[in-house]
């Protein structure tokens, strides 16, 4: 039974509910407050067995949840049976193209599913709609529509069960119990094209074989993502993954027993933060003691996405780590200020003060200075930020890409939203040459550091006073911009400038001593904190204006991250006839 409501939807099945949200909010017809869970029930069934393999909420309230949901269906195994129920809402952020692509599987209702629409669908993955239903909320705000409800059998399938088409074997015969009880896993699962790690021979850039640590707790769809990624990367082999897990996930462990990757369970210590810190912990003790004799530890989140260079980039950077262990403590495969308008060189590197990450390596030697010195359990703190402080890192330097390596694949997480995501995350370049051969001569400190000078007595500076409406040059050129900042702690100018630039702009990780070097379309482009960074010691950074923000130019920066895009669309004559079909849509 499907039944989707503003205060109340729930999927069920064999008389059992599998899936309910509910609110006791009153809903007001004069104003509009959202449900933050409002979207979409979906569960998947064993057409089989007739038992749940899936059962999730995405919330369409937030930005990018509906490509999440795209995801997954593409992801289900043919013939399993799909159910959706609306809550709340679903239209926020169901957008355009999201629907074009539910109706190609054959949704008849998603095109006209408005604001508080009451909406559920079933089908057959690959197949038929068994049943759809829609209920519009035809006066918006003047009136609440009804609940809807549809109850529908489901009848036994005459398809193969398991895939006869896979080999024998322990590790076939824990695949096909998983794909039988989970679902979601593509081409894990499939039948005709499962997959496969193959090792696959070392590149002219291998220097050693390092340990890779990947973090992970509930989210088994995002981590056999990646670790299809790991194990495809060019000289990976299994034996040198280790798998971190926060807690006793069966779908998470079950997983990992079919792939055949060593793993450690933590005993969970707290949540968002604090629980992310602590199984980091964990996890690097753990493989420091389970690799004993190697020395470079790269470290994955579960949600990320490797490019086809990832593991060759790390081969070619490790030598930093050692020629300059007194000035470079982490390499990271990730740029926060990386945009397509603001790093184009996948060769280029840069020196950085700040935490690595997204995807970093480090070296024995440092994980054993670090761990003893870890956050308490007692203490909610972001690891990132605390290893970027002075008292865990002292003065030394991350060496990280102008092109990133690494994708943020996460939609949302313990810091942030949908929205923020759109916001932070898309947009971004990578690289996509698996021989790509990185500058690590001109990452040296002193040739570094020279370059950084050359290039800062060529800069033009520019005179910004109104940085939303300044022209910044988009040419050939060099130039610089001089901000307010006192210290580390006064980031107000920097961010104001990120946002205007259109780049990172929520905190100042990422400076070389006070410095930001970016490129700006064409341009090479530095900002300098003054009096804070240690080249403003220059005679020469005096002479000109320096940046200063105000309280509304800093509002107009907060302005810009408050989501102002909801909006509500009625109905006309024209949508009911369609959803009624009145007349022949053809004409």
């Amino acid at each position: 039974m499907l039944e989707a409501g503003i205060s109340y939807a729930a999927i069920s099945a064999n008389n059992v509910t599998l899936m309910k949200k509910s609110s006791n909010t009153t809903i007001s017809r004069n104003y509009v407050v959202m449900e933050s869970d409002a979207g979409l029930l979906v569960v998947t069934i064993n057409q089989h067995t007739h038992l749940p393999t899936y059962q999730s909420l995405f919330t369409t309230s937030d930005y990018l949840n509906d490509k999440e949901l795209l995801n997954f269906l593409r992801s289900v195994k043919s013939g399993r049976v799909i159910l959706v129920a609306s809550y709340h809402d679903a239209s926020t952020h169901l957008e355009k193209s999201s629907r074009e692509i539910l109706k190609s599987m054959g949704s008849w209702a998603v095109p006209f599913v408005n604001f508080r629409d009451c909406w559920v669908w079933a089908w057959v993955a690959g197949g038929p709609t068994l049943v759809e239903g829609l209920v519009p909320n035809m006066k918006l705000m003047q009136s609440l529509p009804q609940s809807l409800r549809i109850t529908f059998g489901l009848t036994p399938s005459s398809d193969e069960r398991f895939c006869p088409e896979w080999p024998l074997g322990e590790l076939w015969d824990k695949r096909r119990v998983f794909c039988d009880m989970y679902d979601g896993y593509g081409s894990f699962c499939s039948c005709k094209d499962p997959f496969v790690p193959m090792e696959t021979p070392k590149q002219t850039t291998w220097r050693e074989d390092m340990a890779i640590l990947i973090l992970t707790a509930t989210r088994g769809h995002y981590l056999y993502r990646l670790l299809s990624q790991v194990l495809q990367q060019p000289g990976v082999k299994k034996w040198q993954v280790l798998t971190a897990v926060d807690g006793k996930n069966e779908e998470v462990l079950r997983l990992l027993d079919c792939m055949g990757v060593h793993y450690v369970v933590h005993n969970p210590e707290g949540k968002k933060a604090l629980g992310i810190s602590r199984n980091l912990r964990f996890g690097l003790y753990a493989a420091v003691q389970h690799f004993n004799s190697t020395d470079k530890f790269i470290v994955l989140e579960d949600d990320l996405i490797l490019t086809p260079d990832f593991y060759s980039f790390m081969q070619q950077t490790s030598v930093i780590l050692e020629d300059e262990e007194e000035e470079v403590y982490a390499v990271s495969g990730y740029n926060h200020f990386a945009y397509t308008h603001t790093a184009s060189n996948v060769t280029a590197l840069r020196r950085v003060s700040s935490f690595p990450p997204y995807g970093w390596m480090t070296t024995r030697a440092v994980l054993k200075e670090i761990l003893p010195k870890w956050l308490g359990p007692n203490i909610v703190n972001d690891w990132d930020y605390w290893l970027m402080s002075e008292l865990v890192r002292g003065n030394r330097e991350v060496v990280l890409p102008e092109v990133p390596r690494t994708i943020h694949g996460g939609l949302s997480g313990s810091h942030f939203s949908g929205y923020l995501t759109q916001r932070r995350f898309y947009n971004k370049p990578s690289s996509t040459d698996p021989d790509t051969i990185v500058d690590v001569h001109g990452a040296r400190r002193e040739v570094y550091e020279n370059e950084i000078l050359h290039l800062l007595h060529q800069a033009i500076p520019l005179n910004v006073t109104q940085p939303y409406d300044f022209p910044f040059p988009k040419d050939q050129g060099v130039y610089i911009v001089y901000i307010l900042m006192r210290n580390i702690q006064d980031d107000v100018a920097f961010t104001i400038i990120g946002d205007a630039l259109g780049t990172w702009n929520q905190d100042v990780c990422e400076s070389h001593f006070g410095l930001w070097h970016t490129s700006y379309y064409n341009t090479t482009l530095f900002i300098m904190g003054v009096p804070y960074s240690r080249y403003s010691r220059n005679i020469w950074a005096r002479k000109y204006h320096v940046f200063t923000p105000t309280k509304e130019l800093n509002q107009r920066k907060l302005d810009n991250f408050d989501d102002d895009e909801f909006k509500i669309d009625g109905y006309n004559q024209n949508d009911y006839l369609k959803i009624m079909n009145l007349y022949d849509l053809a004409n």
